[in-house]
């Protein structure tokens, strides 16, 4: 006779979501890996375990829908710039030279997580000043986010970039004078990266394992690795992957971005699959243009503190052509746009596939959406696009976009209110290691709209407390499809949940943002905390 599932009872809790539950409704039971029974705890069926949670707050597990694990993984393999001692450029350059005796022989010297914004040049060092690390070894430094790069002369010579070297296609080796830099924006940073001794794959995988675990702590329990490809190229980083996926359950529920075209992925032997709660892979990844930070966003106005208005990564023809290709084999299609004039090309691209090749529910993505234009709502509606946004950004890299667009043109940065009164559906995110990493953050940055030094952008795009926890609950699960299976606490959905000292949608944002899981609950068991 088989045994019945294990039974985990949590009582004397405040639970949390999208959906009202009645008065005195304080208890939770699972069994197995789903939630069975809510209710008063008076009335609570018997259980294996029984917890008493003293008045903690119980929500959905959450979602981060976009976010780079193998990134922040290789940033943790690298010397980090992000921390708040490295505030100018000749102390990034010591930093560096600290660790380069550290680093095997055979390897770069890589820096990573910097912010021109926080140094006291406001500016990013030059290859001449990145020569004074380690003369005559290859040194470069990756700009927070990845999409700008810094080399020196001898990273140039290693991966062949000379003055003669032309700019490759939604890329820029930044020269003055005729002169290189050693700045790399976008796919010109790639692709000397590229050129740099990797880690090995077991290396990277215990990484990623290691800062999934982590996540946990945050109430995290699903996750969308947002361009498997762009840090490495696609093959690499898809075997780090695989070598994942033999081993132990990863601590995450995972949906993948392929960073690949429809052409590639069926080269690869790759499909889109079908609806996986946990490893999920139906999704290919495209970029319509920069960051606001490089100034490579691509804008129709000319930014605030320098001339030109960013650009596209390929023409728009080219990503209509992609586009079409992918949503005719059936994959979701999510797409990198921030500015306005890439948002318009991308939702027009989406418009034309849909027109061409009519499908129900392709629940196409809109990676960011940082500055929509006038018409991007509408356009939005008519696709049934999703957004996924980053309120973080709000928080940590704000102040800095004010210095991008000027103190006007910033207030239209990462909407929400405006976004949810048209009905389209949106969902939080981290976008680590760029953005802060807990979703707590995003909650009281989407209510409060505070940069790090307090100015407060777009006021009227704030959401309410309830709105924020269902950007990362109920929202994050419908963009992956799996609003049917988790994001939600009622009887029968998976058991997916975290507990938190406090109620998110009754504190003010400064509150919210220091909350951490002090349980996490996945698939039925408990996966952080001692409960």
């Amino acid at each position: 006779m088989p045994s019945r599932p294990y039974r985990l009872l949590l009582t004397g809790g405040r639970l949390v979501g999208h959906d009202a539950l009645p008065a005195g409704h304080d208890s939770l039971l699972m069994e197995g890996d789903r939630i069975a029974w809510i209710g008063a705890a008076a009335e609570a069926p018997a259980a294996d375990r029984r917890i008493a949670l003293g008045g903690a707050t119980v929500v959905p597990g959450l979602t981060d829908a976009h976010i780079h694990l193998l990134a922040i993984a290789e940033d943790r393999l690298q010397t980090p710039l992000s921390d708040p001692e490295v505030d100018s450029i000749d102390r990034l350059i010591d930093r560096l030279a600290a660790a380069a005796p550290g680093v095997p022989a055979h390897e770069w010297v890589i820096g990573s997580g910097y912010n021109e914004f926080n140094l006291a040049e406001k500016r990013v060092p030059t290859r001449e000043e990145l020569d004074r690390v380690q003369p005559g070894r290859p040194v470069m430094i990756r700009r927070v986010g990845g999409h700008f790069a810094v080399a020196n002369s001898a990273a140039l010579a290693a991966a062949g970039i000379d003055e003669s070297t032309p700019d490759p296609e939604g890329g820029r080796f930044e020269r003055r004078d005729g002169h290189l830099t050693g700045s790399l924006a976008e796919l010109a940073a790639d692709a000397v990266y590229a050129r740099a001794p990797r880690p090995s794959p077991q290396r990277l995988a215990a990484a990623i394992r290691a800062a999934a675990r982590e996540y946990l702590g945050f109430g995290i329990t699903a996750a969308v690795e947002a361009a498997v490809g762009f840090t490495a190229g696609f093959a690499t980083e898809w075997e780090v992957w695989r070598l994942l996926r033999q081993a132990d359950a990863f601590p995450l529920r995972m949906g993948f971005m392929l960073r690949i075209d429809a052409e590639e992925a069926a080269a690869q032997g790759l499909m889109p699959g079908p609806v996986d709660l946990d490893w999920q892979i139906r999704t290919l990844k495209f970029f319509a243009d920069g960051i606001i930070g490089a100034r490579t966003a691509a804008f129709s106005e000319p930014y605030h503190d320098c001339p030109g208005c960013g650009f596209l990564m390929k023409p728009s023809d080219d990503l209509k052509r992609d586009f079409l290709a992918a949503h005719r084999a059936g994959w979701q299609i999510a797409v990198h746009a921030i500015g306005d004039v890439a948002i318009a090309t991308a939702l027009d691209a989406y418009a034309e596939a849909q027109r061409t090749t009519p499908r129900a529910d392709s629940r196409h993505r809109i990676e960011h959406l940082g500055y929509p234009g006038p018409g991007a709502i509408a356009a939005l509606q008519a696709t049934r696009s999703v957004v996924i946004t980053q309120p973080g950004f709000l928080r940590n890299l704000g102040d800095g976009f004010t210095a991008a667009l000027g103190p006007q043109r910033v207030h239209r940065l990462y909407p929400g209110r405006s976004l949810l009164d048209a009905g389209i559906a949106v969902a939080g995110s981290s976008d680590g290691p760029i953005g802060p990493p807990s979703p707590f953050i995003g909650m009281a940055a989407a209510v409060d709209r505070r940069t790090a030094r307090g100015l407060v952008i777009g006021p009227d795009e704030a959401l309410d407390a309830s709105e924020a926890l269902h950007l990362y609950a109920g929202a994050g699960a419908y963009t992956m499809f799996h609003e049917t299976h988790r994001g939600r606490l009622q009887p029968g959905m998976l058991a997916d949940l975290a507990v938190v000292d406090e109620d998110p949608t009754a504190i003010t944002p400064d509150r919210v943002g220091r909350l951490k899981a002090r349980m996490t609950v996945a698939r039925g068991q408990i996966v952080h905390g001692e409960g």
